[in-house]
């Protein structure tokens, strides 16, 4: 990928982690490629943060790591 990419799409996560892996696997194996994904991730209490890091080497995943729990999706999305 190569400039800026077309767009981005953020993911928040939180106790998402048998959800996780999938969402972003379809995520990567779309045919349009000029896009990034943005991870939001609250502490969860479960596997979701292991499965969010098994993605942290792809080029256009960014991934963010929230100390305390977010009131819910649109704060992450506005983090």
């Amino acid at each position: 990928m190569s400039g800026l990419p077309f767009f981005s799409i953020i993911v928040p996560v939180y106790n998402k982690g048998i959800y996780v892996n999938r969402s972003i696997t379809s995520i990567l194996n779309q045919t349009f490629k000029n896009f990034e994904i943005i991870i939001i991730c609250d502490p969860s209490t479960d596997n979701s943060i292991e499965e969010v890091n098994k993605f942290s080497s792809y080029q256009n995943v960014r991934i963010y790591y929230r100390n305390e729990r977010g009131p819910g999706g649109y704060a992450s999305r506005n983090y």
